[in-house]
């Protein structure tokens, strides 16, 4: 793009630089850029990971940072024990979850395919998951720049039933968003405006932050919202009924393994990772 230009030779001008560095470099011999005191550290660590220590990623990619085990454990606990938002169950149950979760994906999917909503591509693609899956686990990540630190709750779920759905879900709702002028998805976007954009010296601009996020929201009021919007706008996402459908499917039923390895439902149901900005944006711009 043209506005880009001038970063883009900057870039390949850089790559090109380096490219001539290693070539120079190319069989010579290499000092080691640690001492043998930090190489002997690392070794113990890698060997005795998660033994004592736990080192992990901290919340917006601030760096690695290293904690005690029992600071990790202490602070999961402190999240996992709060029964307002999970919930233990037993294997047998765990399982019966599983049972209806793959259930109402198939039914929601068979039927949008005879509707004709749903091509056969998408439903071999919203169904593959359903017989080779990985419950979905529980870690933190470290909020380095809150004080008190606390953790950030991550649960993976790269290989679950429903994630097929989530992405196909958080596809079409993220093109939707796209037609409000008002909605920014993502920070790049602001930054763009913030460029070119000329405010009066009289302008204030404010940001808002969340406490407790994600077990904050109320599930039926995102679901019912989301409804509204996208059946007044069916225009625009003319598969509205099916998006819906997989949406609450997807939104009701999650479950995971902690750092316990105990299964757990999440009482809050777990947000799809592409729809919680969304959600906030549509609500607020709704309110």
């Amino acid at each position: 793009m043209e506005e880009y230009r001038n970063v883009n030779n900057f870039c390949n001008d850089v790559r090109d630089r380096l490219d001539a560095v290693f070539q120079n470099k190319m069989g010579m011999p290499r000092a080691q850029n640690m001492s043998n005191q930090e190489k002997t550290a690392l070794k113990f660590l890698q060997k005795n990971k998660n033994v004592n220590v736990v080192i992990n990623d901290t919340d917006k990619n601030v760096g690695p940072a290293c904690a005690d085990k029992e600071s990790v454990i202490k602070e999961s606990k402190r999240q996992l024990y709060e029964k307002r938002v999970y919930a233990q169950l037993t294997q047998e149950e765990a399982n019966h979850l599983i049972r209806v979760i793959k259930k109402h994906l198939s039914i929601i999917v068979n039927k949008h395919t005879l509707k004709g909503s749903c091509s056969n591509k998408e439903a071999t693609f919203l169904l593959s998951k359903l017989d080779y899956f990985k419950i979905p686990h529980f870690y933190i990540i470290w909020k380095i720049l809150k004080n008190p630190i606390v953790g950030r709750p991550i649960v993976a779920g790269y290989n679950w039933i429903l994630t097929p759905a989530s992405i196909f879900v958080g596809h079409y709702l993220k093109e939707f968003c796209s037609k409000f002028e008002t909605i920014l998805l993502d920070s790049l976007s602001l930054v763009k405006i913030l460029e070119k954009k000329q405010f009066d010296s009289d302008c204030f601009l404010f940001t808002v932050d969340f406490e407790s996020l994600y077990t904050n929201i109320p599930v039926e009021h995102a679901i019912e919202m989301m409804k509204e919007l996208v059946f007044e706008y069916k225009d625009i996402i003319t598969n509205a009924d099916f998006i819906i459908d997989l949406l609450e499917v997807v939104l009701k039923n999650s479950l995971m393994v902690n750092i316990f390895n105990k299964i757990l439902a999440s009482l809050w149901e777990q947000m799809l990772l592409q729809f919680l900005p969304i959600y906030i944006l549509l609500n607020w711009k709704r309110s």
